[in-house]
Formats: C-alpha cells, sequence, structure tokens
C-alpha cells in the first residue's frame, strides 16, 4: 500500500497518484547545481587587410618604323688577309752581275755546268745551280727509268699489224704516252727555278728544293 505523504490516504501500490488529494507519488527531479559561467574573452577585432595594389606591366620597347626608309644591309663576313711569308732575296749587286748564270743554271744538259765553274763564289748562282743540277739528275734518271721499262715492254709485246703495217702493241703505246707526259714536272720546275732567279729571291723547288749538292 502506498500512503500520501501529504494526506495520508493509502493507496493501491500500482496507484500514481493520491486518491485524497491528486498527490502524484512519482519522486520531483533533482535539480543539478548550476555551473558557474566561465566569462567569455572578448573577440579582438580583426584587422582589414589592405587590398593588393595591381602591378603595372613594364613598358615594352617597340622600334620606332620608318618605312620611307630603306632596311640597314646586314653586315659582311671579311676573310682576313693572308699572312704572307716574307721571301728570302739575294744581294742585289750579286743578281745584277750574274742574273744570266742563274738563268743558265735551269738548262738541262753539260751547260748546267758552266755557272758552277764561272762564278763559283756568288751565294745567287751556286744557289741556283744546285737547283739546276737537281733538276737535270732528276730528269736524266727518269729517262733511263722509262728507257729500260719501254725495252722490256717492247721485248714481251709483239708487234701487231694495221692495214698491214707493223706497228707497235696498244699496250706498249699506252706506256709510251704516260711516261712521256711526266717529263712535264720537269718542265714546271724548270719554269719554277727561272722565274724565281729572275727576281733575285731564294725560293726552293718544290719537292726536291731540300736537297743540297752545293754546301
Amino acid at each position: 500500500m502506498k500512503i500520501c505523504s501529504k494526506c495520508g490516504t493509502q493507496n493501491q501500490d500500482n496507484a500514481m497518484f493520491c486518491g485524497g488529494c491528486g498527490g502524484s507519488f512519482q519522486a520531483p527531479p533533482v535539480e543539478q547545481a548550476a555551473q558557474p559561467v566561465q566569462p567569455v574573452a572578448p573577440v579582438q577585432p580583426v584587422q582589414p587587410v589592405a587590398p593588393v595594389q595591381p602591378v603595372a606591366p613594364a613598358p615594352q620597347y617597340v622600334p620606332e618604323q620608318h618605312y620611307d626608309q630603306p632596311a640597314a644591309p646586314a653586315p659582311q663576313y671579311t676573310a682576313p688577309a693572308p699572312v704572307e711569308t716574307p721571301v728570302e732575296k739575294f744581294d742585289e749587286e750579286d743578281v745584277k752581275l750574274n742574273k744570266a748564270m742563274g738563268i743558265l743554271s735551269y738548262v738541262i744538259g753539260p751547260l748546267v755546268l758552266i755557272p758552277c765553274f764561272l762564278t763559283k763564289h756568288s751565294p745567287y748562282t751556286r744557289f741556283h745551280n744546285n737547283q739546276g743540277l737537281i733538276i737535270t739528275i732528276g730528269a736524266a734518271t727518269y729517262s733511263l727509268i722509262k728507257t729500260i721499262i719501254m725495252a722490256i715492254l717492247g721485248a714481251i709485246l709483239p708487234y701487231t699489224y694495221l692495214y698491214g703495217l707493223s706497228t707497235a702493241h696498244p699496250v706498249y703505246i699506252v706506256f709510251d704516252v704516260l711516261l712521256s707526259i711526266g717529263y712535264l714536272a720537269f718542265v714546271a720546275l724548270i719554269v719554277f727555278g727561272i722565274i724565281s732567279a729572275i727576281k733575285g729571291t731564294k725560293k726552293e723547288l718544290p719537292l726536291v728544293g731540300k736537297i743540297k749538292i752545293f754546301k
């Protein structure tokens, strides 16, 4: 049985309210102690951000165009002038007195020995006579080799007949022509030496100029 604490009336165990005074048998809600309120820190004012100033683009240089004027010509490359090696010359008096002997030094044959004995004390004549002797000896050696080669070919290759006439073999003729062209090299050396002798210069012959017969 439930006894009302207010009026003392007895009520059923499952009664929720008192039958005498109508009071409720449910326990009142327990009030929780109020929590102290923490003071809120004051909000700091936000400093306004300065607006970003736009950066002005750098001015671009635009060359002035003058359509009424012709365009400047492009620079032309000029190759450097070749450096000329100074050519050694003989004494002018020596050249003047012995120029004929200097030219005679390049005549192939026995005459090439004349300047060697007549003007042996002249540096100009001795130089060109040395080169003339080199050409003479070279031409004589070449002629001897050519003669030997042609003799061997003449012994090996038989004669042929053309229109009833006896003639040399075609291979023999070809070798004879080719070896004869070789004499042009000695002609070129002679011309080179004579020009050098006329100018009075000390220019050695190509390829064979280093050979010394006369010291």
